[in-house]
């Protein structure tokens, strides 16, 4: 076997390069990308779109802007970690303190607001059921503040953060459908995919495949909870918690949202939220048991 040879056919050089990228500088770029899509004019949302390669380069709200505020609140400690910069602190600091304001009882809102009409046109298959005039909580959104409240724990050290963790893990648990050992959050509601309105969940159909729902998925609107229970139980030793993230996470992994494989064609743009098109698994190929799956990438990367 000692003749075996590979040829590697190419044009070689000698070029001088960086060892890695300078982490911590993009660490600062990041606070200065993300703070500068903040509107300190409209409650501290976010600037959701941002239409950079334009003649004249502008910045949109969009529908999803309350569930995704949260975000800010748990890149913003780490990448300050990494850099030390304190760029944009009191912009920063008026976000969080905005975001919190958002939590009443055991939930974070987006309530009712007049000056945001994009607020519950996030998908338009609810249009025939939407209410302008209702409170709503995204089960996404609700997560991602309950992962941003727990990072804030992490980074601070400070037990101040732990009431609010805790009514929102509680609320998480309340409005929950249980079924057998696992539960769920239903597409039932109006606005965001999986809105829990004030009144009370309008339908609660359990999800029978995964591309339920506007953004293509139904596993994303369980998976935060997931991680955001999970990192407090190890925090706190809050059982309640990981017994929900156990819940959750026995019906993601049900083989009905599992299977099948992306088609190289992408989405389909004819329907709501651009749904992926599946091709089927080979067969003989038991793709639901192997992890297989076709649909939003960024949705199934956090499941």
């Amino acid at each position: 076997m000692s003749e075996l040879t590979v040829s590697y056919v190419g044009e070689r050089y000698k070029a001088l390069v960086p060892d890695t990228l300078d982490l911590a500088e993009r660490a600062r770029l990041a606070i200065s990308g993300i703070c500068g899509c903040i509107d300190p004019e409209l409650d501290y949302f976010q600037w959701f779109n941002v239409f950079y390669a334009w003649r004249q380069p502008y910045m949109s709200h969009h529908g999803a802007d309350c569930t995704c505020d949260p975000k800010f609140t748990e890149s913003l400690p780490m990448l300050r970690l990494m850099c030390g910069s304190d760029q944009y602190l009191e912009l920063e600091d008026a976000q969080r303190r905005a975001l919190l304001g958002r939590i009443e009882g055991d939930l974070y809102w987006n309530k009712v607001d007049v000056r945001r009409p994009w607020r519950t046109t996030y998908n338009p298959a609810f249009d025939g059921r939407r209410r302008e005039d209702e409170d709503l909580c995204s089960t996404g959104g609700l997560a991602r503040m309950l992962r941003a409240l727990v990072t804030l724990r992490e980074y601070t050290s400070d037990s101040a953060w732990d009431k609010p963790i805790r009514a929102l893990v509680g609320g998480m648990r309340r409005i929950a459908l249980y079924r057998d050992d696992y539960a769920y959050y239903p597409d039932g509601g109006y606005g965001e995919p999986f809105n829990y309105p004030r009144s009370g969940w309008l339908r609660t159909d359990e999800p029978a495949s995964e591309t339920e729902g506007g953004e293509g998925s139904v596993v994303t609107y369980q998976s935060h909870q997931i991680q955001a229970l999970a990192r407090w139980y190890a925090l706190s030793g809050d059982e309640s918690a990981l017994e929900m993230a156990g819940r959750l996470t026995r019906f993601c992994m049900q083989s009905k949202f599992w299977g099948g494989l992306p088609d190289p064609r992408g989405p389909d743009e004819t329907m709501v939220g651009h749904i992926s098109r599946r091709l089927p698994d080979p067969v003989g190929i038991a793709g639901a048991e192997l992890g297989h799956w076709f649909s939003h990438f960024h949705a199934r990367a956090i499941g």
